[in-house]
């Protein structure tokens, strides 16, 4: 993904809208190291235990490192900053990086997933690991695996310009619908062997991300335009 820009001249940056085509392209999703999918699972608490409604920590563009702080302005990123807002409601773990964000996510039912730099985050893969339902907070991100898996079962999609609307959302859904909840935090369990490339729970032939690839390979391949041999015999 492109970095994203301000929209002025002060300095050179590209943002492409059309790069993606998703009928010869393919988003393969991240590698999540081997020690920190382990580090996740092994925080990753029963639901009913789980006592945090949201959870994010991060870098972001007021962090107290300089190089840091320029580059998130420069990407003229705000998500983050709009959830530092909310870092006194209760429940919920918000702020700068910590070394115990694994613990933290595998203590709370929805784990929040902000743009970066551009509109990619790996927090999402992150979030599946510690059990925890993903709410992306990026409005131009794709997804990947899309035809394969269905990402509204278990994640959930929040405009960015909604933010300040999104704890009283989550809120409602654990106290109003918690079968729901359920079944997405269900939904998250069952669905993360597409992005386990360790094959930690399944079988790698039956369930792996080196299987969805093959399988959305093999669909683009059937439909590239096929091209007649440049010797073939004419009947």
């Amino acid at each position: 993904y492109p970095m994203e820009c301000r929209h002025d001249r002060t300095h050179p940056c590209w943002e492409c809208e059309d790069c993606f085509q998703p009928w010869k392209d393919l988003v393969i999703p991240p590698l999540t190291q081997l020690p920190q999918v382990r580090n996740l699972l092994a925080h990753s608490q029963p639901v009913k235990d789980r006592a945090l409604i949201m959870t994010w920590h991060g870098q972001h563009a007021n962090s107290n490192m300089e190089n840091v702080a320029r580059y998130y302005r420069y990407a003229n990123e705000t998500v983050r900053l709009a959830l530092l807002d909310m870092a006194g409601l209760p429940k919920v773990s918000l702020g700068s990086p910590t070394g115990q964000y694994a613990t933290l996510m595998g203590n709370t039912h929805f784990c929040l997933c902000p743009k970066g730099f551009s509109s990619y985050t790996s927090r999402v893969f992150e979030a599946l690991f510690a059990g925890c339902i993903p709410v992306i907070l990026s409005d131009k991100l794709r997804l990947p695996f899309d035809t394969i898996v269905d990402w509204s079962k278990f994640s959930i999609r929040w405009p960015t310009d909604r933010v300040s609307e999104l704890y009283d959302y989550l809120v409602d859904m654990l106290e109003n619908h918690r079968d729901q909840v359920l079944q997405m935090q269900m939904q998250v369990a069952a669905n993360r062997c597409w992005f386990d490339y360790f094959s930690f729970e399944k079988d790698p032939m039956e369930c792996s991300p080196y299987l969805a690839i093959l399988k959305l390979l093999g669909q683009r391949l059937d439909r590239m335009p096929k091209m007649p041999h440049p010797f073939a015999e004419k009947k």
